[in-house]
């Protein structure tokens, strides 16, 4: 399997998200990325508005991170005969 595409890698950091991930450290080691890469990503996220940072340091979804999630569940389970390019957690899976 190549490089995931930078999609891929934040899609993957806004399940785990959704999942229950709160911290960096969590985030970044259930999406299987290097600190530096994952940090990137994550700050990418800060900025388009779809995650921010509390003042424990947390890492939260805004409402609009979860319309994104919930826009792509919604369209993947319409293109539902295609396999995804990474896993997806056990709530998108549940729907096939």
């Amino acid at each position: 399997m190549g490089r995931r595409s930078r999609f891929e890698v934040k899609l993957q950091i806004l399940f785990a998200l959704k999942s229950g991930a709160k911290s960096k450290n969590r985030i970044i080691y259930e999406t299987n990325n290097g600190w530096k890469r994952g940090c990137i990503f994550l700050q990418e996220l800060i900025i388009s508005g779809l995650v921010e940072t509390l003042e424990n340091k947390k890492v939260i979804m805004t409402p609009k991170g979860w319309d994104a999630v919930d826009v792509f569940e919604k369209d993947f389970t319409i293109l539902g005969s295609l396999t995804p390019a990474f896993p997806l957690k056990a709530s998108v899976e549940a729907m096939w």
